[in-house]
């Protein structure tokens, strides 16, 4: 027989069926969610696009990386180091140290081979263990000591994005019609618009992860 006061405290009569039937909302809202989610990352898989996240990528759903793959990665890298920023470091060599033209595009290239080797040997130890480069510095340094290593990434990471943003609002000052934007309020913009989209992103991968 069941005890009195837990019959009291049970739910009757309407409350107990508003109560279930917004649980039941609540539930359908976010498996929609999930689902419309489920649906981008497949169409996102058909054209070839990156949806996995840092789990382990296992030995049979690697890519093959003998016809192609060595050309598309070697094509992204070199799209993303035309960017206006790594142009402008190459032009430091006349522009500050009063070097010539030889002098600077040899220290630049030259340069640029000496910082990507240890960067580039790193790189080499994902595709053997299946993990992000990331991921993979916590089994070789540990738990603590990878963490110095996210703090030096993310001061390089602002010293890119400070050379990013100054760049653009340059760039954004020197095609404004008759000077009408200046290089304090192009920079201004350029930062504006991206904080948003990384908010946007941080927000969309915040929701994701607790749905999920």
């Amino acid at each position: 027989m069941a005890d009195h006061n837990d019959i009291e405290k049970a739910p009757t009569g309407a409350p107990a069926m508003a109560v279930a039937e917004s649980e039941r909302a609540s539930d359908g809202s976010q498996n929609a969610l999930l689902g419309w989610w489920r649906s981008i990352e497949r169409r996102l898989v058909e054209y070839n696009l990156e949806a996995r996240g840092i789990q382990r990528v296992e030995p049979d759903e690697r890519h093959d990386l003998r016809n192609l793959g060595h050309m598309q990665i070697a094509i992204l890298w070199f799209s993303i180091n035309l960017a206006a920023n790594n142009i402008t470091l190459g032009m430091l060599g006349p522009a500050v140290f009063e070097l010539n033209f030889r002098d600077s595009s040899l220290l630049a290239v030259f340069g640029m081979l000496l910082g990507c080797l240890p960067t580039a040997y790193t790189a080499t130890f994902g595709p053997l263990s299946g993990n992000r480069t990331m991921i993979f510095a916590r089994y070789v340094m540990g738990w603590y000591p990878a963490k110095l290593v996210v703090i030096l990434n993310i001061i390089v990471l602002l010293g890119y994005a400070l050379i990013d943003a100054v760049v653009a609002g340059q760039i954004l000052s020197a095609v404004a019609p008759e000077g009408s934007m200046s290089v304090v309020v192009g920079i201004i913009i350029v930062a504006v618009l991206t904080w948003g989209k990384a908010f946007e992103h941080i927000i969309t991968s915040l929701l994701i992860t607790n749905i999920a």
